[in-house]
C-alpha cells in the first residue's frame, strides 16, 4: 500500500502545482488586466476632459458666433431699410425735379408762344396798316 501513496503522491503533486501555475497565471493575468483597466479608465478619463474641455470651448464660440451673426443680420436689416428710405426720398426728389422742370419748360414755353403771339399781332396790325396805306395809295390818296 505504500506504493500506491507514492503512486498517487506522483499523479497528484503534479496536477497540484499545475493548479498552483494556473492559479498564479491567472491572478497574474487578472492584474495585469486590472491595470490595464485602470490606466484605460484614466485615459478615458482624460481624454473625456479634452472633450468636455474642447466642447465648452466650441460652445462659446458658436454662441459668440451666434450672437455676431445676430448683431451682423440686426445690422444689415437696419442699414437696408435706411438704404430703401434713401432711395425712396431720392426717388421723391427726382420726381418733384421732374415735376419742376416740366412746369419750368411748360412756363417757358407758354412765355414763347406769347411772345410769339404778341409779335404775330404786332405784323397783323401792321400788314393791317399797310394795306389802308395801299388802299389810300389806289384811292388816290396821300
Amino acid at each position: 500500500m505504500g506504493s500506491i501513496d507514492f503512486k498517487k503522491l506522483i499523479t497528484i503533486v503534479p496536477i497540484g502545482l499545475a493548479f498552483i501555475g494556473s492559479m498564479y497565471a491567472a491572478f497574474n493575468v487578472f492584474a495585469e488586466m486590472s491595470n490595464e483597466l485602470n490606466g484605460a479608465t484614466i485615459d478615458i478619463a482624460r481624454i473625456n476632459s479634452q472633450v468636455n474641455s474642447i466642447d465648452d470651448k466650441f460652445s462659446t464660440e458658436i454662441k459668440n458666433l451666434n450672437q455676431n451673426y445676430t448683431m451682423g443680420r440686426e445690422e444689415f436689416v437696419l442699414s437696408f431699410s435706411e438704404l430703401r428710405t434713401e432711395l425712396l426720398q431720392l426717388r421723391e426728389k427726382a420726381n418733384a425735379l421732374s415735376n419742376a422742370l416740366s412746369r419750368t419748360a411748360s412756363e417757358a414755353e407758354f412765355r414763347a408762344l406769347e411772345q410769339s403771339y404778341y409779335k404775330l399781332s404786332d405784323s397783323i396790325n401792321q400788314f393791317k396798316y399797310d394795306i389802308k396805306e395801299v388802299e389810300r395809295v389806289l384811292n388816290g390818296g396821300y
